[in-house]
């Protein structure tokens, strides 16, 4: 009986894809794919459902990569939403299957292995195709495949500018707040892309965005969005007077508005390049349109077979996986490990990155304790101090109570002491008089006298 299948989460899947890890192995799998060897690499294109009631598709991306004994499938749904919708405008799950028993070996969150898979693959076409020194990058888009093109770009090149630009001022004040490093949020596409050298778009739009006029020749052009044969993101002046590249010539001529609707020629595809049976021509305008991507927005998505090239290995030497949950934080349990395909250095190193990343998540485990308890330290000192304080206050407010107290009973006192004085000098008073009446009847005869 087949094992469980292993779920992997998206905080695992952030924890376990690093983008110098990824890039070689998607360059070995573009390679792959464009040498069109069913015994390397067989990727159809995309099948695509149409969800009329709810303005989207769901797409089917099937791979299976004989060689490496990988099967797999990206589900994903996509929607075109409207302006402030609060639902999701993608979804997406990667799914392994074993190819020789057909079982389901594990289930991932394709998030973040879609916004990784298609940054790299845009830093590829730049590592390729873009001008020697090149300076300036140009952003048109803000939502998460911005983000992961500008983590990526930044990571691997060295920008001396970065400029974005959006529909909005507020989503654009909102990416330069979001990144580390330097970025200029920019009013126009136009103001944003004059000069640039490398120019990345990744927007909703369905009408071009950028325009050949706007972009200085030897520019490079890598468009992730306008993923339907009738969006487009590039007018038809850049795409005719570019040399373009794609990652798959099928899914471009059946898939890509800009491709389609402009007539433009498709010259090669990446993996043409990195094989070295057609030239990067850098020294011309150039445009990549990325097309194993499905769609946009926000995040667009790659086909599982260059995704995989890095988890399957992973994935390859999971059995089961084990996790329990204790007061919302997650802790590793079980983990036992079958070797099915690599070798021992492969596992080793494995286990190498596993520790690591244990490691790093134990430090910042333990730095965030340690902010929590001065945090609370700090908090129990100011309590601490408070409540001195208010004990303070309440012993001055009691001895104050106490001395008016005893104060208005003396005072009283006295009052009452010289009411009894008063009361006493008026009995000796009346006494006095008592006695004077009593000594004048006493003079006065008994009998009266005779006639």
């Amino acid at each position: 009986m087949a094992d469980p299948p292993v779920i992997i989460w998206e905080h695992e899947v952030g924890s376990l894809l690093r983008y110098g890890d990824l890039i070689p192995r998607l360059e070995d799998a573009l390679g792959k794919f464009s040498r069109r060897d069913s015994a390397e690499v067989i990727q159809p294109v995309r099948t695509a459902v149409p969800l009329q009631k709810h303005g989207g598709f769901m797409g089917l991306m099937p791979t299976y990569m004989e060689n490496d004994g990988v099967l797999c499938t990206k589900f994903v749904c996509f929607y075109k939403r409207e302006e402030g919708s609060t639902l999701p405008a993608v979804q997406a799950t990667v799914v392994l299957l074993d190819p020789e028993y057909g079982n389901i070996k594990a289930v991932m969150d394709g998030e973040v292995i879609t916004n990784m898979r298609t940054a790299a693959v845009s830093a590829i076409s730049a590592k390729l195709l873009m001008s020697p020194g090149a300076e300036v990058l140009a952003i048109l888009g803000t939502g998460k495949q911005a983000l992961s093109h500008y983590n990526v770009f930044t990571e691997i090149f060295s920008f001396k500018e970065v400029r974005v630009w959006s529909q909005t001022k507020e989503r654009v004040e909102r990416f330069v707040r979001s990144v580390k490093g330097p970025v200029r949020g920019c009013s126009s596409a136009e103001d944003a892309v004059r000069g640039a050298d490398v120019i990345v778009t990744v927007t909703r739009s369905t009408e071009p965005v950028l325009y050949g006029q706007w972009v200085k020749a030897g520019a490079h052009v890598a468009a992730v969005g306008a993923c339907r044969p009738d969006w487009r993101e590039l007018d038809d002046m850049l795409m005719k007077s570019a040399v373009v590249y794609v990652d798959s010539r099928e899914g471009a001529l059946s898939e890509s508005g800009d491709v389609i609707l402009s007539g433009a020629e498709v010259f090669a595809e990446l993996g043409d390049v990195i094989n070295g049976t057609k030239s990067a021509q850098r020294e011309k305008t150039t445009v990549f349109k990325s097309l194993a991507s499905s769609c946009l927005p926000p995040p667009a998505f790659g086909h599982p077979s260059t995704e995989l090239a890095f988890l399957s290995p992973t994935i390859e030497c999971c059995a089961t996986f084990s996790v329990v949950e204790t007061n919302a934080f997650k802790h590793l349990n079980h983990l036992s490990l079958r070797l099915i395909q690599g070798s021992d250095k492969e596992v080793k190193d494995y286990l190498a990155a596993c520790l690591a990343t244990l490691k790093t998540e134990k430090l910042a485990v333990d730095m965030k304790l340690k902010e929590t308890e001065d945090v609370l330290s700090r908090q129990l000192s100011y309590t601490q101090q408070t409540l001195s304080e208010k004990t303070k206050e309440l012993e001055k407010l009691r001895s104050e109570w106490t001395n008016q107290t005893n104060s208005l009973s003396s005072r009283h006192s006295e009052e009452l002491q010289l009411e009894r004085e008063k009361i006493l000098e008026e009995l000796d008073e009346v006494s006095g008089e008592r006695d004077d009446w009593v000594s004048l009847l006493s003079l006065l005869p008994l009998q009266p006298s005779p006639g």
